[in-house]
């Protein structure tokens, strides 16, 4: 991972709790603009799937990159003898 600053690391997750931010409000008035109770829970379930699959790439990508991070870890304690 290249090196970042605290500051650049603060900017971003301001930057992408802002998005989110925007995103909730614009879901919310989708959702409110619904008058159809079965139609608002289909656009309330519709986000869930969205959240689900969006999780899973997260999820893969996190497996894909742990392997590579626990390996330095292992073989260094392969390496340090146990008391």
């Amino acid at each position: 991972m290249p090196y970042s600053s605290p500051q650049n690391k603060l900017q971003t997750v301001v930057y992408q709790n802002e998005l989110q931010q925007q995103r909730l409000r614009r879901l919310a008035s989708e959702l409110d603009a619904i008058t159809d109770p079965a139609l608002k829970l289909q656009f309330i379930e519709q986000r869930l799937l969205d959240n689900l699959q969006q999780l899973k790439r997260q999820l893969a990508i996190l497996q894909l990159e742990l392997p590579q991070a626990v390996e330095p870890a292992k073989t260094q304690s392969q390496t340090t003898p146990e008391p």
